[in-house]
Parts: C-alpha cells; structure tokens; sequence
C-alpha cells in the first residue's frame, strides 16, 4: 500500500536530541523531514510555511517553549498541524493534551515509542471509520454471557483472566485484555496502564499532582492509575473526546 508522506517538523534547542528523532523517524519510509527549528519563532514561522503534518515539538526551547508555540499557531487561524510533544517533564501532560496533542514523548525516547507516534499521526491523517460491536460475548464459567459495550465502565486483567466491570456487576472472563481490545472501539476503550483499559465516556476526570502519577476517576467514583508510559496513550483519546476536563 503507498502511503501519501507525512511531512515533519522537527523543534528542540539540542542537536543530539534532533538527530536522535531523525535517526528514528529514517525507519519510515513515509515519513519526509521537511524543516527543523531550534526556537518558537522559527518553529511557528516554519509550521506555517512548509506544509507540515506533524511536528515533534520540545517543551522547553532556549527561545520561548513549544507550548506558547501551539498556541499561536491556533490563535493567528492557520490549520494546527498535528502535534507530538517531546519532554524531559511529565507535568505538561494536561496542558498539552488542551492543545489537542496527539502523544507525549517523555525524554530519552525511544524507537518504540517514535514509531507509536508515526502510526498514530498515519491514522489521524488517513482514518478510515472502522464498525464494532455493541455487543460482546465473553464466557462466564460454563455459560456465554452478553454484554452491552456501552455498559462497561473499565476492564482490568486477572492473571489469565479479564475482569470487565460493567453496569450489571464484574464478570470474569478467560480472556486476553488484548483478545478483547480487538473487539471494542479503540477511539472509546482506551488502555490507561499495562493492566487496565477504561470507557471514556465514563471519565469524569483526571487527578493527580502535576509532577506526580496520575489518575482517570470514573463515573462509579473508581480511581485508576495511569501508566507512565500510557500517558500520550490517554492524551490522544482526551483530545478526542467529547468531553472536558479542568
């Protein structure tokens, strides 16, 4: 399958950061570099002269900060381009995801991680609508029980076994939290930590001290913790929501 490029913006003060990301982003064949900048000024200038797709934007620049640089962008009208924010910090998680940030790489990042960025920026820019059930079938001791998507609230894995917490009560399931994930629409389900997966639309919120752990308080008043390293996971989704918050 061709893919149409992705043209990136590369924006950080630090060389050795900037060549890291390149070297990474040379693994994709679709992926063109277009331009690179080192402070907020050249960045919004560039962003808005080149086309870009996507930018892989540092926080805090010598000149000015990626933050303020988003801002601009939206605020003189032109189109956002897609945003990846790459930090050493993870407290301007919340503040990015206001931006409508599509990840959030905390520094030293990693091929892995780069690569989950591009996959994501690909589905953003070429999303084609994807049907789901709204009904699944999990089985419950020796019998098949249904259950209404909209009725799960979060799933949480048990060793060999899934526990999906729904409005009739827990049910578990011997089931992979993956095997399940392929079912459930990934735009609503949204995997938080290595071990749990949450409806949003039963968010109600996100706590946490801006420099500490987080985590998503759901409409049963349950609190779940958000994996580190799910962080730009749950930002993405957020953006997406149709709901706020403070």
């Amino acid at each position: 399958m061709n893919l149409a490029p992705i043209r990136v913006l590369l924006v950080d003060d630090v060389d050795l950061a900037r060549d890291k990301l390149r070297r990474y982003l040379a693994d994709h064949a679709h992926v063109q570099i277009v331009g690179e900048a080192e402070g907020m000024a050249d960045a919004v200038s560039k962003a808005r002269t080149l086309e870009v797709d996507l930018v892989f934007l540092d926080i805090r620049l010598a000149e000015g900060n990626g933050l303020d640089a988003a801002t601009r962008l939206r605020a003189a009208g032109q189109r956002l381009p897609l945003v990846v924010f790459v930090t050493a910090f993870a407290e301007h998680a919340l503040e990015a995801w206001r931006l409508e940030a599509i990840d959030y790489l905390l520094k030293p990042v990693d091929r892995e991680r780069v690569a989950q960025a591009i996959e994501r920026a690909r589905r953003h820019l070429h999303q084609r609508p994807a049907a789901h059930a709204r009904r699944i079938a999990l089985r419950v001791d020796a019998s098949v029980r249904l259950v209404a998507v909209d009725d799960i609230e979060w799933v949480e894995t048990a060793r060999n076994y899934v526990a999906v917490h729904a409005r009739e009560g827990t049910l578990i399931s011997r089931l992979s939290l993956r095997g399940l994930m392929e079912e459930l629409d990934p735009s609503v389900f949204v995997r938080v930590h290595r071990t749990a997966l949450v409806n949003l639309g039963r968010v109600r919120g996100v706590h946490g001290a801006s420099a500490g752990p987080r985590e998503i308080e759901l409409d049963s008043g349950r609190r779940i913790a958000v994996g580190r390293s799910f962080v730009g996971n749950l930002l993405e989704h957020l953006a997406r929501s149709a709901r706020g918050f403070g």
